[in-house]
């Protein structure tokens, strides 16, 4: 084999091969992957969720500081606090982090790119305890944010290439449970916890676990074959993995070479409107940035609403954690029908999401335990609408754009993540009501719903054609 030169996909050896990973049992490695990328996942659900859960903690030590940056801003013309800026400088960094580390992953691999966004997030999550300014905070949340979102486009990439095809969407939903896992723990902590040692706290804890998980995976956690196939055929990689997962397999003797060497190709963004994803992508990208707006601007905001709505800072964290776990079990009762159904599943849970503000708007008096359910249903379909999407964008892609599909779509897609957060921060500081914020929370999912249902159809047209390709 020749260095530069990689797998043909019409190689009958390759398709074979290939057949076999798509269709093999679950085995050790499997398990491993997910445990691996759960774990990922979890951690980074904690960090993303450590300043939603400290946010009226930090508030309170701060006081009236506002920060250089927030002054600023005010200069502009566009009134914001610090707080807003400090969700949204987390959120410009995985928009970063999405889109650059997608391309690390494409090139260098799933498992490269994973950790070094672990390693980023983490380091930067310790600091974050001590700082002492909004500004550090902010320039701190925006390093973090990098390995935040950078681990994304790797975790699903990874997950879609590993699985038996059977139930490889169901199985990657159900890892990016993780994130709602992380945030109920993350909520935890908070009600336990700041009220003793302060909010350095929820951002301690997340980024000394992810030092040590980082380790771990770069000692054990195995490369994506797939990827290895298609990108670096000649490795010595790929060979040291397929004689540890598939002793039976004759990789020198196989008649029939499971390698064919062909031309290598330079892999372009202009791939990623290449035949049916001319239309494709474009709508990934519209309802990621739809979804991500009212999500980040709801998860941002949530227990500082639910204060204004008359919850105890207790209570609110509660209910954090609570719609967190909804999220979780809704997810696990998702997986069976998501590779049946792909986007369309996120029709419904947008429309719930949207019912749930809606109803929060209308009814600011209703009891307390009228507000923890809506909240529950609210955040917790918002979630799922989220990781739904995460989930089958990956699928959509072949093996060698894959990565760089996932981020982008992402990746832009989330600039409504900062547009979110940002607005209501505009609107808290115009003293607007919470019914008035409610109902722009929930104004993006009128064009969601709409979105998912055109995806939806795509997907089945891809499915029926088949769409595990290399």
């Amino acid at each position: 084999m020749r260095s530069g030169e990689t797998v043909n996909p019409s190689s009958k050896g390759v398709a074979s091969f290939l057949d076999r990973l798509d269709t093999e049992p679950f085995s050790k490695r499997h398990l491993l992957v997910i445990i691996s990328c759960f774990a990922t996942l979890f951690l980074d659900g904690m960090d993303v969720s450590a300043p939603q859960v400290g946010a009226s903690a930090i508030l309170k030590s701060w006081g009236s500081e506002v920060g250089t940056v927030a002054e600023r801003f005010s200069r502009w013309g566009w009134a914001v606090n610090p707080l807003g800026l400090l969700f949204s400088a987390s959120n410009l960094g995985i928009i970063a982090g999405i889109v650059g580390f997608a391309a690390v992953s494409d090139r260098y691999g799933r498992k490269v790119a994973l950790v070094a966004g672990i390693f980023l997030y983490s380091l930067p999550g310790c600091l974050a305890a001590f700082a002492h300014s909004p500004d550090q905070l902010i320039l701190l949340r925006l390093i973090t944010g990098l390995g935040i979102g950078g681990v994304l486009p790797s975790v699903v990439a990874l997950m879609a290439e590993s699985m038996p095809v059977r139930n490889r969407a169901g199985l990657i939903l159900l890892t990016l449970a993780a994130y709602a896992v992380g945030g109920i723990v993350s909520g935890i902590l908070a009600a336990q916890f700041i009220p003793r040692a302060g909010w350095s706290i929820v951002f301690l804890i997340p980024g000394l676990l992810g030092l040590f998980l980082g380790v771990f995976l770069l000692i054990y956690l195995p490369e994506s074959i797939r990827f290895l196939i298609a990108k670096k055929p000649d490795s010595r990689q790929l060979r040291e993995l397929i004689t540890r997962h598939y002793e039976a397999y004759q990789w020198e003797a196989e008649a029939d070479a499971p390698l064919q060497i062909g031309v290598k190709q330079t892999v372009t963004t202009r791939e990623l409107f290449a035949g049916s994803l001319a239309w494709l992508t474009p709508l990934l990208w519209l309802g990621y940035f739809a979804i991500s707006t009212a999500f980040l601007a709801l998860l941002s905001w949530q227990t500082v609403i639910l204060e204004k709505l008359g919850l105890t800072f207790a209570q609110a964290s509660l209910a954090f954690s609570l719609s967190s776990f909804s999220a979780v079990a809704l997810q696990l009762g998702i997986a069976r029908v998501l590779d049946k159904l792909g986007p369309t599943v996120a029709v419904l849970t947008s429309g719930a999401a949207l019912a749930a503000l809606l109803a929060m708007a209308h009814f600011p008096y209703a009891s307390i335990a009228a507000k923890f359910a809506l909240i529950m249903i609210g955040n917790g379909c918002a979630s799922v609408t989220l990781h739904l999407y995460s989930t089958t964008a990956g699928l959509f892609y072949p093996t060698r754009i894959r990565g760089r599909g996932v981020g982008w779509a992402s990746g832009l897609g989330r600039i409504g993540s900062i547009v979110g957060p940002l607005t209501v921060a505009h609107f808290f500081s115009e003293s607007r009501s919470v019914s008035y914020i409610l109902m722009a929370i929930a104004a993006p999912y009128f064009l969601a719903i709409p979105v998912c249902f055109w995806l939806g159809a795509g997907y089945r047209h891809l499915r029926v054609r088949g769409i595990a390709s290399l």
